[in-house]
């Protein structure tokens, strides 16, 4: 019993000082975040299945302008980063921006490229939060799988900012009278559909592997 009450009051222990933990250094949300195993979904199904909305986050091809600036929260590091160009949601409202990211994440390399699956993170509009969970990638890792960078480049043809209702090519918004993979065909097996309102209203055609097929 005595060796029972010991382990209960060591559990409880370390609940209570997981929970002190985020409010005694802050907003740490990755604090004690830990992944079940290194992410290895490829770029198409990590883009497919980032939500992004109006006050939400970015997915942007970004270059580390300083060293990393170790922060008051336990586990994550400070950078400033150049904004290349943005896949997905909303440009931020600067250029530059501040990217929070874990130390579980790896330290990043000042002059590097990157693409950022990036969070919102205060009410700046320029600082984003990086999990721990491996959705970060080199540039040179985007490069190196096959139809990751083609896929990321076309995708933003048809992504709009959800706050603006702009398209990230800068062309004009249409307002069609259908759903343009409505009325689509693609004879590719297992082609999935995308509705393009930029620039006009079409179709764009990939197959589960990123590969652009039947073009208009």
């Amino acid at each position: 019993r005595r060796l029972i009450m010991k382990d209960f009051g060591l559990v409880t222990g370390l609940l209570l000082l997981l929970l002190w933990i985020p409010s005694a250094f802050g907003q740490c949300p990755c604090f004690v975040i830990f992944c079940a195993a290194p992410n290895t979904n490829p770029v198409k199904v990590d883009f497919d299945n980032f939500m992004t909305s109006a006050n939400g986050g970015s997915i942007m091809k970004v270059r580390i302008l300083s060293s990393r600036v170790p922060s008051t929260c336990p586990l994550n590091d400070i950078y400033r980063a150049r904004v290349v160009t943005v896949f997905k949601g909303c440009p931020p409202s600067s250029a530059v921006i501040t990217i929070r990211s874990s130390c579980l994440q790896g330290e990043l390399v000042r002059g590097s490229t990157y693409l950022l699956f990036g969070e919102l993170d205060g009410e700046s509009g320029t600082q984003y939060q990086v999990g721990a969970c491996g959705k970060m990638r080199t540039w040179d890792e985007v490069l190196a799988e096959k139809f990751a960078a083609n896929y990321l480049w076309r995708r933003r043809q048809s992504e709009t900012c959800p706050s603006t209702g702009l398209c990230l090519n800068g062309k004009p918004l249409f307002n069609c009278f259908v759903d343009p993979c409505t009325t689509a065909v693609c004879t590719r097996p297992n082609a999935q559909c995308v509705s393009n309102y930029c620039g006009g209203c079409k179709a764009d055609w990939f197959l589960p592997s990123g590969k652009p097929v039947c073009f208009a």
